[in-house]
Order: structure tokens, then C-alpha cells, then sequence
């Protein structure tokens, strides 16, 4: 058990002892699972108060405090920066592979399959880490299901549009999510959007229109389902941000699991026999394709997404746990390099140059509003973590 710990030694400053050593004993999930003092003589009324001041600021991630130096931060950093990537790169994985099921298996059975394979790793892999099925517990049921349908409509739209539009195309178009994120924070939040995110906020939007192309000859409706999906997403995160929670990653992983199986049941059921299937569209026809015995490649194939789905989810809790949400952020773009990776290795894809301007408009506007949501200088912080901070 002690290779799943980790001490880190900093310095607290008060004017009363100025050379005080404390030593904060962490999980690795970053949390404080420890605290005392590195001279017990030392740990007197005045400094239990004070530890228990820190505990309370690192949880609540101000690693920055007057009185309190530096807590390796750049390491942490990093470590985010990591989690992040490889999320994003999880991501687009498993999206490649549903868009390789999609011309043999149902969507609703891929959902419920890939489902079966995701909450045993749940159960046996994230939940022990979290602390035990005691975590599962939850007081807040209805907030679970709300958000479990968001993102199922988030996921089905998306999988859906990936069956007959280019790869890259749909991921740039999805990732205007955080872009409506900021217009519903203003209007439903009343939070104060200032006159630079509006700006990228249009800018985002012109690249959605770049891609998708509206009234063009070469105009695919099927490219409107990302921004379905996105809008889904953006309805979830602004739901979460007018309430906040302490749920635990793995409580959260696990049902929305289960709500992923009870749907894919659900729609197996209504239209599981394939009565409505036969329609020209490779979109229409991945939802009501009739169920069929998947061969061994095929239940590989799902047992890949399914852990692709996984791993993604807990390295992206992960990435904002250990760092800043600007500077992770901006990271998950990553997804869209990838995704326009194995659409060109695997199909072929090469976008044009419009859709290509429409995905860097989107991207960047995504940055921007991501890093000027979180006061963060994003060149200045990749600086630090790379070379360290700046001597003096």
C-alpha cells in the first residue's frame, strides 16, 4: 500500500515561526491524506490550526497563499498536462472505433455492450481507488440521472453523425461546446462575459459555419448532430456549475454507466428487431440497424472502446484534479489533432482548406475563452513547467 503514497515537504512561513518544517502526506490522486509536522515538539495549538488551514486551502486548490511557499506545483502541473493528452487521445480512439462498428453493429448495441465492459472496470479498478463502494452513495440521485441523459443525448448524437461525416469534421464541430457554455454561463448564470470572450465567442461560431457549410452544395445534415451533442454537453456543464459537487469521480463514472446500459436496453427492445432499419442514410441506418451477434473482431473492437471510454473519463477527472482548468483545458483540443489523425489513417480523410480554417477558429476561440476564464497567462504557465519558474 505504501507505493500508492507519496510525501511532498513544504516550508509554512508564520511571522511567529519563520523555519517551521511541515510535511503533507498525499494520495495519488494529489488529495491530503496526512498532515503533521517533521519536529513533533514542534506541533503545538497554534500550528495544528494552521495545518488545518493549509489542508483546507489544498483541497480547495490554492496552492498559493501568503504565509505558504510553493508546493512542487509545476510537477502537478505536468502531471495534468499528461492526463489530459492522453485523455483527449483516449477519446478520439474510442470514437474511431464506433465509427469502424458502425458499419456492422447497431449504435444502442454498441452503447449497451461498450457499457458492460466499462462499469466492471468501474467496480473493480476506480472504486477501490475512490475509496470503496461507500462512494457510490449518493444524496444528489436526481442530479446523477439529469446528467446521465445529457451526455447519453451528447453520445448518441455524436456517434450517430461520425457514421457518415469525417472524423475531425465532427470532433471541431463538438468542441463548440465550451463556446455555449459561456453563452448560457451569461444568460441563464448571469455571470459577466467581457467584450474579448464575446469576440471569440463569434469567431467560434464562423468556424462552425465554415464547416458545416449551411445552404452549400456539399452541406451534410448529418453535421448538425455535433452540434446537437455540443449543446447537450453545454446544458450539463452549466447545470453542474449553478449547483457544484463533491461527488466523487467514481460515483459519477458509474452511473452515468448505468444509464448508458438502461438505454441501450430500452432502445434494444423498441427497435432491437430492425423493423425500421433499411435507410440510405449511414447515420439513420447505425441507429436502427437490427441487432446482430457480433464476431470475435467485433467484440474485441468493443471491448477496446469500452476501455478506451474508461481510461479517457478517469485521466480527464484526473487532469483537473491535479491542475489548473485553464491550463487542461486548452489540452483536450488535443482530441481534435487526433481524431483528424485516424480519420486520415484509417479512411482516408483529408479535410479542405474552409473546414481546416473553421477547426482552427473553433480551437482557438475554445483556448482563448479557457484560459481568460481562468486568469492564466497559458504561455507563461507552459514556460514554468517546462523550464521551471523564472530565477531571480
Amino acid at each position: 500500500m505504501a507505493s500508492a503514497f507519496k510525501s511532498i515537504r513544504t516550508f509554512v512561513v508564520p511571522k511567529e515561526q519563520p523555519t517551521l518544517q511541515v510535511r503533507i502526506r498525499l494520495n495519488w490522486h494529489g488529495e491530503i491524506w496526512a498532515i503533521g509536522c517533521i519536529d513533533k515538539s514542534d506541533c503545538t495549538g497554534p500550528l495544528l490550526e494552521l495545518c488545518h488551514e493549509f489542508e483546507q486551502d489544498f483541497r480547495c486548490g490554492l496552492l498559493y497563499r501568503s504565509g505558504i511557499a510553493e508546493v512542487d506545483q509545476n510537477a502537478r502541473s505536468r502531471l495534468a498536462v499528461c492526463c489530459a493528452a492522453l485523455a483527449a487521445s483516449s477519446f478520439s480512439m474510442g470514437d474511431a472505433i464506433v465509427r469502424m462498428l458502425s458499419d456492422t453493429l447497431p449504435l444502442h448495441q454498441i452503447v449497451l455492450m461498450r457499457s458492460l465492459v466499462s462499469i466492471p472496470l468501474t467496480l473493480t479498478i476506480l472504486v477501490p481507488l475512490e475509496g470503496g463502494l461507500r462512494m457510490l452513495r449518493t444524496k444528489r440521485p436526481m442530479w446523477h440521472l439529469w446528467r446521465a441523459v445529457a451526455l447519453t443525448v451528447a453520445s448518441i448524437s455524436f456517434f450517430s453523425a461520425i457514421a457518415s461525416v469525417p472524423l475531425a469534421q465532427a470532433t471541431a464541430v463538438f468542441f463548440t461546446a465550451p463556446l455555449m457554455i459561456t453563452a448560457l454561463s451569461a444568460f441563464l448564470l448571469k455571470e459577466r462575459v467581457n467584450c474579448r470572450r464575446w469576440m471569440a465567442l463569434a469567431a467560434g461560431l464562423v468556424g462552425v459555419v465554415l464547416v458545416v457549410r449551411p445552404g452549400a452544395s456539399e452541406f451534410q445534415w448529418t453535421l448538425l448532430l455535433p452540434l446537437v451533442a455540443a449543446a447537450a454537453y453545454a446544458v450539463l456543464n452549466t447545470m453542474t456549475r449553478s449547483v457544484g459537487t463533491d461527488e466523487p469521480a467514481c460515483a459519477m463514472t458509474f452511473y452515468i454507466q448505468l444509464t448508458f446500459l438502461a438505454t441501450g436496453c430500452v432502445i434494444g427492445l423498441a427497435i432491437g428487431d430492425g423493423r425500421l432499419a433499411g435507410s440510405d442514410n449511414p447515420s439513420i441506418e447505425f441507429l436502427l440497424r437490427a441487432w446482430v451477434w457480433p464476431g470475435q473482431g467485433d467484440l474485441l473492437l468493443i471491448a477496446a472502446t469500452g476501455a478506451c471510454n474508461f481510461s479517457g473519463a478517469y485521466l480527464i477527472s484526473q487532469a483537473y484534479r491535479f491542475g489548473e482548468s485553464g491550463l487542461v483545458a486548452p489540452f483536450e483540443y488535443i482530441a481534435v489533432v487526433t481524431a483528424g489523425l485516424y480519420g486520415y489513417l484509417f479512411w482516408k480523410e483529408v479535410p479542405d482548406v474552409l473546414a481546416l480554417t473553421g477547426t482552427f477558429l473553433i480551437v482557438g476561440a475554445g483556448i482563448f475563452i479557457a484560459t481568460r476564464e481562468a486568469r492564466l497567462d497559458f504561455g507563461e504557465t507552459i514556460r514554468r513547467i517546462l523550464f521551471g519558474p523564472r530565477q531571480p
